[in-house]
C-alpha cells in the first residue's frame, strides 16, 4: 500500500439493501488494497444506511433524494486519490479490476483506462469464479479517437462505471454530472473530461460485472425523463469545436432515438408532438452518422432506415400534428 497510489471508488446508493453488501464485498476483496471507499446513500427509505453504517472502513455521505447527478457530484467533491472510479452498488467487479485498470494506465501513461464489461443475470452472481488469466492485450487511442469511440458505443462503451480516472484530469476539466438528470448524464461528464486527457487505454479483459436486473434503471418502461439523454447531447454539442467528433455525438443520439421510439411504441404512450419530434432529430442526425466509420456498419446501414419506418408505425399518431 506503501508504494502505490490511493483510489478513489464512489458507489452512489438509493435503496440499494438488495445489493450493496456483495458490491462491496467485491471491492473490500480486490487485490489492489490502497483504497478509498466513498458512499453516496442518496436518501435511501430502505434499510440502506442501515447495513452500511456497519462498514468502519467507508466514507459514508448520508444526503436527501436529488438523483444519480447529484450523488455522483458529491462523491467527487470527497475523492482525495490519485485515480478514482464509479461503481453501481447493484454491480460487482473481479478481484483483479482495479490492479488490472491501474496497471494499464500507468504502462501507458494514459488518462483514462478502461476495461471490458461482463453482463450477468442476477441469479448468477454467487457462481462467479474469480479470473484466473486476464487478457493482456491492451489499446491505446489519442484523445480524438478516444472521444470517437466513446460516441461510436464502441469497445470504450458508452457508461461511467468501467473507467479508471485521474484526479488530476478531473480537477483541470472541472468535469461534474448536470444536476436533475437521469439519463445520459455520462456524455456530458465523460466529454469534458476527455478534451483535457492525451491517451486513453483500452483492455478487453472483462473485470466488471454488470447484474442485469428488472428494476434497474435502464429496463425501466418509458418515461419522458429518458429525454434527458437529449440535453445532455445538446451541451457537448455546445461545447465542441470539432466537426468530426461532433457527428459521432450526433450518431450516438440517432441510436439513442432510435430506442426511445422503440420503448414509445412499447408502453403505448401517446404524445404525437413528441414523437414527431424524435423522428425528426433522427433524420438530422442520420446525415451524419453515414460518416462516421468507428460505429458499427450495421447501425450505419439500418439507422438511416428507421425513420421513414417509423412515419409508417406512428402514421395515426403523426395525423394529429399539424
Amino acid at each position: 500500500m506503501e508504494n502505490t497510489p490511493l483510489i478513489s471508488v464512489i458507489i452512489c446508493c438509493y435503496n440499494s439493501e438488495k445489493h450493496v453488501k456483495k458490491c462491496l464485498t467485491s471491492l473490500l476483496g480486490q487485490s489492489y488494497k490502497n483504497l478509498e471507499i466513498i458512499v453516496v446513500n442518496d436518501g435511501s427509505t430502505d434499510k440502506t444506511q442501515e447495513i452500511l453504517s456497519e462498514y468502519s472502513n467507508v466514507k459514508l455521505i448520508n444526503t436527501q433524494n436529488n438523483g444519480v447527478a447529484s450523488a455522483r457530484n458529491l462523491g467527487l467533491n470527497e475523492v482525495t486519490g490519485k485515480y478514482f472510479t464509479f461503481i453501481d452498488s447493484d454491480d460487482i467487479v473481479d478481484k483483479n479490476h482495479l490492479q488490472n485498470l491501474y496497471n494499464n494506465m500507468v504502462k501507458t501513461d494514459s488518462q483514462l483506462s478502461v476495461c471490458g464489461i461482463k453482463r450477468i443475470k442476477e441469479k448468477r452472481v454467487s457462481k462467479i469464479p474469480a479470473q484466473k488469466k486476464l487478457k493482456r492485450k491492451i489499446e491505446v487511442y489519442e484523445k480524438s479517437d478516444g472521444i470517437k469511440l466513446y460516441f461510436s458505443q464502441a469497445k470504450l462503451d458508452y457508461v461511467l462505471w468501467n473507467k479508471l480516472y485521474s484526479t488530476e484530469i478531473l480537477r483541470k476539466s472541472e468535469a461534474r454530472f448536470i444536476d436533475g438528470l437521469r439519463y445520459g448524464e455520462e456524455a456530458s461528464f465523460i466529454h469534458t473530461y476527455l478534451k483535457f486527457a492525451e491517451k486513453i487505454v483500452y483492455s478487453k479483459a472483462k473485470t466488471y460485472y454488470y447484474i442485469k436486473q428488472k428494476s434497474s434503471l435502464m429496463n425501466q418502461p418509458f418515461n419522458e425523463k429518458r429525454l434527458d439523454i437529449y440535453t445532455c447531447a445538446e451541451k457537448v454539442l455546445v461545447s465542441e469545436d470539432d466537426e468530426e467528433i461532433k457527428a459521432y455525438v450526433c450518431a450516438f443520439r440517432a441510436n439513442y432515438s432510435v430506442g426511445l421510439l422503440y420503448l414509445i411504441k412499447k408502453a403505448k404512450y401517446k404524445n404525437p408532438e413528441l414523437v414527431k419530434n424524435i423522428i425528426e432529430i433522427l433524420k438530422k442526425d442520420c446525415k451524419k452518422l453515414k460518416k462516421c466509420k468507428k460505429v458499427a456498419l450495421y447501425r450505419r446501414v439500418f439507422i438511416p432506415l428507421i425513420p421513414s419506418f417509423a412515419k409508417l408505425v406512428y402514421s395515426r399518431q403523426l395525423r394529429k400534428v399539424k
